[in-house]
């Protein structure tokens, strides 16, 4: 496992999501917290992260394949570039977000359950996961139920 992927990932998953979060609450303190949740975790893990990830996997598929699949095949090299421009564009969506608010519910949702999907395909993969796999699972588990998540409470709100 690559120490740098873990501190990346913690940053733009956890930490940012978290203290940008605290600061706009503490900002206005509104009824709910939930919204002030939503924007930062849409716009740092959502929109930082898979734009960023979307252009790693555009410059360098060889990482996704090797690192997270556990594909050696450079053949597959189109496939992870293509899940990179597919990354990139969700990503921006939700960086946008930030600037256009009626795009939280939509990318929260979009790449939230996409997040999901592709956690539950690592967790149900015959083959043993590397350290940097593991923790996209757990990420993508979490960050993405939470996203998809909050469809329903904002819906309900």
């Amino acid at each position: 496992m690559t120490r740098a992927y873990v501190i990346i990932v913690s940053l733009l998953m956890v930490i940012l999501p978290a203290l940008f979060t605290i600061l706009e609450h503490q900002r206005h303190v509104a009824s709910s917290i939930v919204p002030d949740v939503q924007k930062w975790v849409v716009f740092w893990s959502l929109g930082i992260r898979i734009a960023l990830a979307g252009v790693h996997q555009i410059l360098n598929p060889e990482y996704t394949l090797k690192h997270l699949l556990g594909i050696q095949d450079k053949r597959a090299n189109i496939i992870a570039r293509e899940l990179g421009f597919g990354n990139f564009a969700c990503g921006l969506a939700a960086i946008l977000s930030l600037y256009i608010p009626d795009w939280r519910n939509p990318c929260s949702f979009i790449t939230g359950l996409y997040l999901v999907l592709a956690g539950f395909g690592h967790l149900f993969k015959s083959h043993s996961r590397s350290g940097d796999e593991k923790v996209a699972m757990i990420t993508d588990l979490l960050v993405g139920g939470l996203c998809v998540g909050f469809v329903g409470v904002t819906m309900l709100m």
